[in-house]
């Protein structure tokens, strides 16, 4: 019987703080998004004050090692296509 007499009360506090919940109200949505905004450039700027950056030289260096290895690719490239298109028109002069 104690249980049943606390009953109640537990209902009216639970609906006291959902009283409360509805008291705080959020703020609109450009106040949150304003927000938003200033926290996520502010965790930008200190996570690339975090970043370690490659000197010049290095940079210079893979540049150059990426241009030298498109242009293999790209040569490797026109050499396969050629030979599979002289092989296919080669194909087709037999029938």
């Amino acid at each position: 019987m104690n249980e049943n007499q606390n009953l109640p009360e537990k209902i009216e506090v639970k609906e006291e703080k959902k009283v409360e919940k509805a008291k705080e109200k959020k703020p609109n949505i450009f106040v949150r998004f304003g927000r938003f905004i200033k926290r996520f450039f502010r965790d930008y700027i200190s996570e690339m004050k975090k970043v370690t950056w490659m000197s010049a030289r290095d940079v210079r260096k893979s540049t150059i090692l990426v241009a030298v290895s498109v242009v293999i690719v790209g040569v490797a490239t026109l050499g396969i296509d050629s030979l599979f298109s002289f092989i296919i028109k080669w194909l087709g002069s037999l029938y």
